[in-house]
């Protein structure tokens, strides 16, 4: 897959994402109908069987339909959790998924947020687990069928908040930290396994581990790091025959391998994170604007250096001038002793009282374009342009959690062949019919167009009708470099991109994968995305301290030298005048 619409050198399938294994066939070497299949692909959603295991529209529709399946249950619908049918049962949503936050993230993460202010750092602990609620609570927003607990007081009241990677693990729970949490939020111990079963079952084993690579290292070809992903949502899956969706329907064959726990971790060794989403969400709207992150990047340089460049071209002339002036002309009118000779201190005196003559406004004006527009560059545009949303990130892999993939990133997802079981075919971006027609209208999907009790029976590969596309993802040829096909994209929080990712909330597409994964058949089934935005004007704040301070600094600068060069003028003046 090129990247930004450049083929790379030798570009076939990455269907894995280490990169340690490739298919021995590119995508000339495929059957005619495979080709069809792939070429149909679009940009929709795309749940985690889709994206990882190669589940097709077609077998998931039967499979809702009571069809027996051949393949095995790990490449069917799944990696969702159940709603248990009981009330009191705490299973899966029922009560809420259940969340901790882990205390040692705290002081690792504090020196990764670039948002102080002249060396005050003014996020805490508190800040980034509000973050993190809130990321939740987007996400518990748009269905009412999920929740999401915070339980880590409790788990500090019990003396049971600690666990993995840094402390002992505990029993309890398979991501060993508070047993109280579903969800563990963590810190990313760098170069771990990913295997995430305790269970002893191979096919589920590998398909965990899967999960793991894929969580790992999704973000590597956004963050520049190449190394290590910034955050990653681990899911801790399992066989279950009881399992229940959340209009009610029961599997038919087989069960379904649920999710019931999982591990969000966060990277707190090579990346830099921000917390106000809103500000720099600009800049990377900017970036789309423009075409490409270095597009964006060469026009603030530009300007940046431009700007430094004025004000040091008027300071070049202005001390020319004043050197010219300083060096003999009008010599006769500053010969202050008469004796026909300018000596150095005359001179000097002559420079000095031509710069205390300017317009003070003027000069602090273009000192002020020497100073900010490098601090604004290092200080303001770079820990928003080169660091990481941490709420954004948050949310992303939430989405994960409940099932999603990444839409943007068919087949370099794919399991196969290292999961053979995965074949023979990846899976397809998906939209729904009904709700992608009702959405674009600009209404509410009625009975008819969205049935709850069988919701993929009308979904379909791609993305609807209509649909605006936000972008075109290129595949190229491993042979030859040449492109094979080409897909649209929908903007959706799902896409496998973190660092330049100017959204916090989620969009119409990611709603309706949600709606389809977990059905609501109550009269007020959302149709449209809920976003509880939140501005922390931090950025604001510290635009206007490092324009503003400088400026004044330079004014007050200015003008002190002027006061004190117009006092010594009234000091001579007054020696000449009892002189003479």
């Amino acid at each position: 897959r090129g990247v930004q619409g450049r083929p790379p050198a030798a570009a076939c399938f990455h269907l894995n994402n280490l990169g340690v294994r490739r298919l021995s066939f590119c995508l000339t070497a495929l059957p005619p109908l495979r080709m069809l299949l792939l070429v149909g692909s679009a940009h929709g959603w795309i749940s985690q069987s889709q994206s990882i295991y190669g589940a097709q529209i077609s077998e998931i529709q039967d499979q809702m339909n009571g069809l027996k399946s051949n393949r095995d249950v790990v490449t069917q619908l799944g990696f969702l959790w159940t709603m248990p049918e009981a009330v009191d049962d705490s299973t899966g949503l029922g009560g809420g998924i259940t969340w901790a936050w882990n205390p040692e993230l705290c002081e690792l993460l504090k020196p990764r947020f670039r948002e102080g202010i002249l060396g005050q750092d003014f996020l805490d602990c508190d800040d980034y687990r509000a973050a993190i609620a809130h990321a939740f609570d987007t996400w518990a927003a748009n269905n009412r069928h999920i929740k999401f607990l915070d339980v880590t007081r409790e788990c500090e009241l019990a003396g049971l908040n600690f666990g993995p990677p840094k402390s002992a693990k505990q029993l309890g729970q398979p991501h060993g930290g508070c047993p109280f949490a579903e969800i563990w939020v963590t810190l990313l111990a760098i170069g771990s396994s990913g295997r995430q079963l305790t269970e002893s079952d191979e096919t589920l084993d590998v398909a965990a581990e899967k999960l793991g690579d894929n969580a790992r290292n999704h973000v590597n070809a956004q963050s520049g790091s190449g190394k290590n992903p910034v955050a990653t949502a681990k899911p801790f899956i399992r066989r279950s025959s009881t399992f229940r969706y959340t209009n009610g329907a029961r599997p038919f064959h087989n069960g379904v391998v649920e999710t019931y726990a999982g591990e969000l971790t966060f990277n707190t060794e090579d990346v830099c994170w921000y917390m106000d989403s809103a500000f720099c969400s600009q800049f990377h709207a900017l970036k789309e604007s423009l075409g490409g992150a270095q597009s964006a990047r060469i026009l603030v340089d530009f300007l940046t250096y431009g700007l430094m460049t004025l004000g040091l071209v008027f300071y070049l002339v202005f001390f020319c001038r004043i050197a010219y002036r300083s060096l003999g002309a009008r010599k006769r009118k500053v010969d202050e002793d008469g004796d026909d000779e300018f000596s150095c201190r005359e001179r000097v005196t002559v420079g000095v009282r031509a710069v205390s003559h300017w317009n003070p406004c003027v000069l602090s004006t273009f000192l002020t374009l020497l100073i900010v527009p490098p601090l604004l560059n290092t200080l303001i545009f770079s820990p928003c342009f080169d660091c990481f949303d941490f709420e954004a990130a948050a949310l992303h892999e939430i989405g994960h959690f409940l099932g999603l993939g990444h839409p943007d990133n068919i087949p370099d997802n794919w399991a196969f062949p290292d999961v053979p079981i995965a074949g023979p075919l990846p899976g397809n971006n998906s939209f729904h019919a009904g709700i992608g027609a009702a959405v674009l209208a600009g209404r509410r999907p009625t009975r008819g167009e969205f049935n709850c009790t069988n919701p993929w029976a009308g979904v379909r590969p791609g993305v609807p009708p209509g649909a605006e596309v936000e972008k075109i993802v290129d595949v190229y040829d491993f042979a030859d470099g040449r492109l094979a096909y080409s897909y649209p994209v929908r903007n959706a929080q799902m896409e496998a991109r973190t660092q330049h990712n100017p959204l916090s909330c989620l969009t119409d597409d990611d709603l309706e994968g949600l709606a389809v994964l977990y059905p609501d058949c109550g009269d007020y089934a959302l149709s449209g995305a809920v976003c509880h935005k939140q501005s922390m004007h931090i950025g604001l704040v510290r635009v206007g301290v490092y324009v503003l301070f400088p400026a004044l600094v330079s004014l007050l600068l200015v003008v002190c030298f002027s006061s004190i060069v117009h006092q010594f003028e009234r000091r001579e003046r007054k020696r000449m005048q009892k002189s003479g």
